[in-house]
C-alpha cells in the first residue's frame, strides 16, 4: 500500500512523496552473537530497506526514534518486530515510525544550516591561516634584521 503526497515547495513544482508502511521481522538477529545484535540490527534493517526500496545503503537515513527503538532495550535485546514507514524525499529514503510525522521543508533547512557551518568553518580555516603565515612572516622579518644587526656589530669589530 504506497501513499503519494503532493508538497509544494518554493519556486519549484509540487513534487510527489511517497510514504511506504511495511513491517520488519528482525528475527534472523537472534542467531547473531548477544553483544552484537542491536548494531547489525541497524545495519540488516538498512540493507533490507535498500533492497525493498531500490535504494543504496548509504542513501537511507534512519530516524533518530527508530534507532532508540533499536537501542531501548539495549545491544542484547532487539525488538523481533517493527511497523515502519519509509519516505522517498529525491536521491534520499527515511525510514521513521508510523507515528512521526515528516516535513522536507524542515529538513531543507537542517541541510541548509550544516552547509552554513561548514562554509563558515573554512573561513574561519582560513583566516587562521593567513594570520598565521603574516605572523610566520613579521617573525622572519625580526630574525633577519637581528642578523644583520650581529653582522653590523661584527664588522664595527673587526
Amino acid at each position: 500500500m504506497q501513499m503519494a503526497k503532493a508538497v509544494k515547495r518554493k519556486g519549484k513544482k509540487e513534487e510527489k512523496i511517497e510514504e511506504i508502511p511495511f513491517t520488519v521481522s528482525l528475527k534472523h538477529i537472534f542467531k547473531k552473537p548477544k553483544k552484537k545484535r542491536a548494531v547489525s540490527a541497524v545495519n540488516s534493517l538498512r540493507a533490507l530497506c535498500a533492497k525493498r526500496m531500490h535504494f543504496s545503503s548509504g542513501n537511507i537515513l534512519l530516524s533518530g526514534a527508530v534507532n532508540s527503538l533499536l537501542w531501548a532495550r539495549g545491544r542484547e535485546s532487539v525488538p523481533r518486530k517493527i511497523k515502519l514507514k519509509a519516505v522517498k524525499d529525491g536521491e534520499k529514503l527515511r525510514v521513521f515510525l508510523p507515528e512521526e510525522k515528516f516535513s522536507p521543508e524542515k529538513e531543507k533547512k537542517k541541510e541548509e544550516k550544516k552547509e552554513k557551518k561548514k562554509e563558515e568553518g573554512k573561513e574561519k580555516k582560513e583566516s587562521a591561516e593567513k594570520e598565521e603565515e603574516i605572523e610566520r612572516k613579521k617573525k622572519e622579518k625580526k630574525e633577519k634584521e637581528i642578523a644583520a644587526e650581529k653582522a653590523a656589530m661584527k664588522r664595527k669589530v673587526s
